[in-house]
């Protein structure tokens, strides 16, 4: 039996999704210690499930689509770039949501039940919506510049777009990092 690592996630417009792609560019261009997410990547994680046994995908994907039929599709703007685990030790770069970030902790609230349900994500970790533009590789550091770019992008505004989907993912890392791959795209229809 094979397992498959497992989350679920909302993705901003193509055209948002380009406005965090060139802030992104623009911090990679500065400070080549990071580890860079792709364009096809960034994306805001709503859950991390963790390890599903590829047998039951199925049955867990009918299970996350039961619980979606409370959502109804919601405006989401990105805003504001900020790092973990704060501005003056960079680990993870992000890009913060600004409208529609209660919705998705709600959601994050009502998936994170089903999913303990079924055994998975047993951790109490706050929520914080989110796209992760780039992380501290091992061994790299971060510099002056960087730093003073990210100063200035703290209120940075890459746009908004209506969130009419969600979609749960297998992650599978090789030596070009991890690529996602939908399981299944539940559609918002309230």
């Amino acid at each position: 039996m094979a397992k498959i690592k497992t989350f679920i996630s909302v993705s901003a417009s193509q055209r948002v999704t380009n406005n965090i792609a060139r802030v992104s560019d623009r911090l990679a261009a500065i400070c080549d210690g990071y580890n860079w997410v792709p364009p096809e990547n960034l994306l805001v994680t709503v859950n991390f499930v963790g390890e599903v046994l590829d047998r039951e995908a199925a049955e867990f994907c009918q299970h996350i689509k039961k619980a979606t039929t409370q959502f109804s599709p919601f405006e989401l703007s990105f805003c504001g770039v900020d790092c973990f685990p704060d501005a003056e030790r960079p680990r993870t770069i992000w890009m913060g949501v600004d409208e529609g970030s209660e919705q998705l902790m709600n959601m994050n609230r009502e998936l994170t039940k089903v999913i303990q349900d079924w055994g998975f994500n047993k951790e109490k970790n706050a929520f914080l919506p989110h796209v992760t533009l780039g992380k501290l590789r091992r061994g790299g550091t971060w510099n002056d510049t960087l730093l003073e770019k990210l100063h200035r992008l703290r209120k940075h505004d890459s746009g908004f777009c209506t969130v009419d989907k969600i979609v749960i993912n297998s992650s599978h890392l090789d030596r070009g990092g991890p690529t996602y791959t939908p399981m299944a795209t539940l559609r918002l229809d309230n």
